[in-house]
């Protein structure tokens, strides 16, 4: 489905299949999106503020079925100043970024050969820094 600018906002798209689906630049603040399948959709630029994902799947890596426990999205950073989301998933981290998509460690790396040495190299590491103490944070709390 082509969803892309599409106005979702606080829409109930609980176990919604949404694989394949392009959510590109979509608002979908407030959506309630529990246990929704996103597999291989195109979350590019999509606003997720205040949405509900827990349970949600993400696309596969290396054959992984992917689960979001929790998320954060940035906007305004790296070379592109685009909208990243950084999921807290079953897997470990997964991130967003662009055309990218794909584990912390892949992330890192890609960082690397393309950033080495810049300032977005250093704002993408501050960025998964930044993710690791939201997520811990939560783990605290439920302690």
């Amino acid at each position: 489905a082509d969803l892309s600018y599409a106005d979702l906002s606080s829409a109930d798209l609980s176990s919604a299949d949404l694989r394949s689906a392009d959510l590109s630049y979509a608002n979908l603040s407030s959506a309630d999106l529990r246990s929704a399948d996103l597999s291989y959709a195109n979350l590019r630029s999509a606003n997720l503020s205040y949405a509900n994902l827990s349970s949600a799947k993400l696309r596969p890596i290396d054959d992984k079925e992917v689960i979001i426990e929790d998320f954060m999205s940035v906007c305004g950073l790296g070379s592109a100043n685009r909208n990243t989301h950084i999921f807290k998933t079953n897997i470990g981290i997964v991130i967003q970024c662009g055309c990218f998509y794909g584990t912390e460690k892949a992330f890192k790396k890609q960082v690397k050969e393309t950033h080495s040495g810049t300032n977005y190299e250093k704002e993408y590491l501050e960025m998964l820094k930044l993710a690791k103490i939201r997520f811990s944070r939560k783990e605290q709390n439920d302690r």
